[in-house]
């Protein structure tokens, strides 16, 4: 599943926080949402890649909540698709947030 970051989806602001997090935001483009991304372990740390140490999540048009990327209404949402070791879309693991919130064996079954 491990997949190389679209940049497109990362190319309206970024920031590093004093911890190493790094932090990357797009607003609008061809989705019409804003998304917000975070690298939990830092810009300079691998593996970089999404449902790995990059998690995607998105401010709810209608509510502006921030919901995680894979839940139900998000733009990601289809599992089959967006965070699979199977899927061989460009985009495979952006819809993984959720999952790695909510499934307890997420990350001891991530493929190397």
């Amino acid at each position: 599943m491990k997949q190389a970051v679209q940049s497109g989806r990362l190319d309206d602001g970024q920031m590093i926080l004093a911890d190493g997090m790094f932090i990357l935001i797009e607003n609008g483009g061809h989705t019409n949402a804003i998304l917000l991304s975070v690298d939990v372990n830092g810009l300079y740390k691998k593996p970089n890649a999404w449902g790995h140490d990059l998690f995607t999540f998105q401010i709810m048009n209608e509510s502006g909540r921030l919901v995680p990327m894979g839940a139900q209404g998000t733009l990601f949402q289809n599992e089959n698709v967006y965070c699979s070791p199977n899927s061989t879309n460009s985009e495979n693991g952006i819809g993984c947030t959720f999952k790695a919130l909510t499934d307890k064996d997420y990350f001891k079954n991530l493929p190397k």
